[in-house]
């Protein structure tokens, strides 16, 4: 049981994490740089693919399967166990796990959804956006490209300290 877990947390760990900071860092600017052009690619993307359901379903089974290695690896939370700098270091990049997973289901996965919504309410009719719709879409993808960059850096914080705790003590 312990391997299975251990194998889905570090492999959808990695998917969530990478795919995370792949978007903020490259895929996002990408879009942005482009501009409207790239609408038909994020919208395959975020709808065809449903890249939202899958990044949500793999943070929650890496942070229960984190969970539940951080217990058995711990004796259950003893607070001698947690309290250790490896205890320290797990614990603490799960936290900032679970903080970047409720600021995705919370905040990013939303966002996204209004930004779809619009967007496909535009292709449908056919006609170019409002002014209003214009300034709808660049407000909500400047909020997007904050929050992408804020749970960039909390999967890659989280993935770092995973990374060096079983060194520290």
């Amino acid at each position: 049981m312990l391997l299975v877990l251990r194998v889905l947390h570090i492999v959808l760990g990695t998917f969530w994490a990478g795919t995370i900071i792949f978007m903020a860092a490259f895929l996002a600017p990408s879009a942005r740089a482009v501009g409207p052009a790239a609408g038909p690619m994020m919208g395959q993307l975020m709808q065809g693919r449903k890249l939202t359901p899958w990044l949500i379903a793999s943070g929650c089974v890496t942070v229960l399967a984190g969970a539940m290695l951080l217990w058995h690896a711990s004796g259950g939370f003893q607070p001698e166990w947690m309290g250790s700098p490896m205890g320290i270091g797990y614990s603490t990049g799960g936290l900032l796990a679970i903080l970047g997973l409720l600021l995705g289901v919370t905040q990013n996965a939303p966002t996204a959804q209004k930004i779809a919504a619009l967007t496909a309410r535009r292709t449908a009719a056919a006609t170019p956006p409002t002014p209003e719709e214009v300034a709808e879409l660049q407000r909500l993808n400047a909020k997007m490209g904050l929050l992408g960059k804020l749970g960039a850096g909390l999967l890659a914080g989280a993935t770092f300290l995973m990374a060096i705790a079983r060194y520290l003590g």
